[in-house]
Formats: structure tokens, C-alpha cells, sequence
């Protein structure tokens, strides 16, 4: 491995003799640890630092590893974050000492494993998540949270969301409930974050038979309709039945992607590959049975709140 060691003014005192004898003022200068450009620049002490060339991943490692000086690792100040154990102050300090700004858009997911899976290996999890540079915390018995730094990523996020459960599923035969909450500002509101995103993913459970990727802010209604006593649903059991009736697997699979492409049938079509004209047909064939027509706003918003309805009714 190159490496070398720099006293604070960027000069090499010691090291690989490939390495540079003196560093860019600005590089010496930012906050450490960082990594840029294959090198991972980390501090020795108070007047010198070290510069070691790795790959990302590697670096990634490291960094997440290191202490604030008094044993708090990166992983453990986002798990006590995650549980509501660090006051605003707390964690302006203890963040400033690991590098973790207080103020940054994050986004979490909470990951919760189905059934009785069982394993061990978390190096797969944190893998797929790495594309996003997403930390992975273990909150629980098959219980994650991963909380990525993100300006605008939402939809790399859902993605690598479905990616995760898909591989599970396929390689491990395990299916995954998880629930991405709405994005947070701050290191502090990481804990409502997170207990927003595992209310989706238990919602999620209450009324799926199968796991899947729950995002909060499209689980209005579901959200809605938990806290609607169950002798006022009842009253519309004949119209969730219609639902039900009118709906196998993939007639739902179809209704979940159209309302997440906003209606756009061209759009949904080309996401679930079929012919746009089947999916036409498909939708008539619904209107004829329930009487709703998904292309008319109002129609769609009911037929949304009765496809939630006739789910947790089977539920």
C-alpha cells in the first residue's frame, strides 16, 4: 500500500517515495478524515496526518469505523440517533467529532426480514447499499435501518430499496418489508424519521401477503384508513369486494404502478413491458365490474381508497 505522512502544512515527512512531497493547501486544510481521488487522508494527531491510497470501498469502511477519540464509532452514534438517545446538542458534538454534519438531508429506510428468516452474514445488505453510500444500522432481531446522505436521490433510494428485497428473495429466499420514511433535515430528527419508516413497513405488513417496498409519502390512504374504526369500513364492504373480485395479483400489480406513474398509461404499460393497448383493455375491464373509470380524477382516488380497503380487509 502507498502511503505517507504530512505535518500540517502539507509536507510529507515520512512514507512511500511515490507519493507526493507536499499536498495542495486546500487538501491539507478540509476535514478529516475524507477521501478523494483514490487517497484516503486520515488524522495521527494533533500536528500530523496520514494520506494511504485505497480503493472506495475500503475507504468507506475505515471511515465509518473511526472513533471520536472516546470510542463512539460512526455506527454506533447512528444507532443511539436512530433510537432517540442523543439530545440536538449531543449530537452536534459527537457529530462534529465523527464527521457527521447535524444539518443534511437524509433519507431512512427500515428494513424488517419476513417471517422467520435467519441469517448472519450482513455483508450482502450493506453491499447493495453501499451503491448509494448508505450506512446500515442493526436496530433489532432482523431489524435494519440504512440512512443515506441525499440532495435529490429519492428515486436511486426506492431503487436500491427494491434491489435489496429482490436479491434477498432470489439468492436467500427471503422477502423484506421496507418502508422509506419522508426525507429528514437533521442528525436529531433521524429517530421520527425512522419510526416513521418502520410504522410503513409494519403497515405494509398488516395488509400485504407478500413483503415489498412501502414509501410514506404514497401510503396516504393506508395511513388514513388505520385510524378509521372498523364498523365505519365495513359499511363499504360490498364495494372493497368488488375490488377483490375484480382484482387477481396482477390486475393489483398493475393498479400499485399505475397510480405510481401518476395515471400515465404509456408510462405504466412500458414499466410493467405490456402492450399499452392490454393494459387498456384491462382497464375497461375493471371499469365494467366496479364502475369506476381510473382515467377520471375522482374515480381514481376511490378506487385507490377501496384497493387499500379491500387489502386490509383481507388481511
Amino acid at each position: 500500500m502507498k502511503l505517507a505522512i504530512y505535518d500540517k502544512k502539507g509536507n510529507k515527512i515520512a512514507g512511500s517515495n511515490d507519493m507526493p512531497e507536499t499536498l495542495d493547501g486546500e487538501l491539507s486544510a478540509k476535514p478529516l478524515p475524507f477521501y478523494a481521488d483514490g487517497v484516503l487522508y486520515s488524522r495521527l494527531e494533533e500536528e500530523l496526518f496520514s494520506a494511504a491510497c485505497m480503493d472506495a470501498e475500503t475507504a468507506r469502511r475505515i471511515m465509518r469505523n473511526e472513533t471520536d477519540g472516546k470510542g463512539m464509532t460512526r455506527e454506533g452514534f447512528l444507532f443511539a440517533l436512530l433510537n432517540g438517545r442523543l439530545s440536538a446538542d449531543e449530537a452536534i458534538t459527537l457529530g462534529a467529532r465523527l464527521r457527521v454534519p447535524f444539518e443534511a438531508r437524509r433519507l431512512v429506510a427500515a428494513i424488517i426480514f419476513a417471517g422467520e428468516a435467519e441469517f448472519e452474514d450482513t455483508g450482502l445488505l450493506k453491499e447493495i447499499f453501499n451503491e448509494v453510500n448508505a450506512d446500515v444500522i442493526q436496530l433489532g432481531h432482523m431489524r435494519y435501518a440504512a440512512v443515506c446522505e441525499s440532495l435529490d436521490g429519492q428515486e436511486d433510494f426506492y431503487d436500491t430499496c427494491m434491489a435489496l428485497r429482490d436479491t434477498f428473495l432470489s439468492e436467500m429466499n427471503v422477502d423484506a418489508f421496507i418502508g422509506i420514511a419522508q426525507p429528514c433535515e437533521t442528525a436529531s430528527s433521524l429517530f421520527e424519521a425512522y419510526s416513521q419508516a418502520a410504522s410503513c413497513a409494519e403497515l405494509g405488513a398488516s395488509f400485504s401477503h407478500y413483503g415489498g417496498v412501502f414509501n410514506y409519502n404514497r401510503m396516504f390512504p393506508e395511513i388514513l384508513l388505520k385510524g378509521v374504526p372498523r364498523e365505519y369500513i365495513s359499511r363499504f364492504a360490498s364495494s372493497a369486494a368488488k375490488i377483490s373480485g375484480a382484482s387477481d395479483e396482477e390486475t393489483t400489480a398493475l393498479l400499485d404502478e399505475l397510480f405510481r406513474q401518476n395515471l400515465n398509461i404509456s408510462k405504466t404499460a412500458k414499466e410493467l413491458f405490456m402492450h399499452r393497448n392490454t393494459l387498456i383493455y384491462r382497464l375497461d375491464k375493471l371499469k365494467r365490474v366496479t364502475g369506476l373509470d381510473v382515467s377520471c380524477f375522482d374515480d381514481a382516488v376511490i378506487l385507490r381508497l377501496l384497493l387499500a380497503m379491500s387489502r386490509l380487509g383481507e388481511k
